[in-house]
């Protein structure tokens, strides 16, 4: 009787480890789980990259998607997605087009292509 009291206490104690552990693990991979293809959204009023690296390096932008809602275009440029007027590091996004995403600092004009080449038929 006293081994048969022992072993449900001992099998008592390793099930609630048991369902701890499995919890903890759980709750760790849903918060590790992010969606890779979900763009950064930028603030819409005096936006800045937060990024240092995009902001030191103005050869770093890298346009990847433009979308055209409500007859106005917005641009995914490294991740993060901006609309005309809005600061990406040093530049303003000055004209967003079809094919291209024109930045402006001061004087100086930028040109980000999506499609750098031709695509021959």
């Amino acid at each position: 009787m006293k081994n048969l009291l022992h072993f449900n206490l001992v099998f008592f104690i390793g099930i609630i480890l048991l369902t701890s552990a499995t919890d903890a693990v759980s709750k760790s991979r849903t918060q590790q789980l992010i969606d890779p293809t979900k763009p950064k959204l930028s603030n819409s009023k005096n936006s800045t990259v937060s990024d240092n690296s995009v902001k030191n390096n103005s050869a770093e932008f890298i346009l990847q998607s433009l979308i055209l809602k409500q007859d106005r275009y917005k641009a995914i440029i490294s991740g993060i997605l901006y609309k005309v007027g809005e600061q990406i590091g040093e530049y303003k996004i000055a004209k967003i087009t079809a094919k291209k995403v024109y930045l402006s600092r001061g004087t100086e004009q930028r040109i980000l292509e999506l499609y750098s080449y031709e695509i021959k038929r």
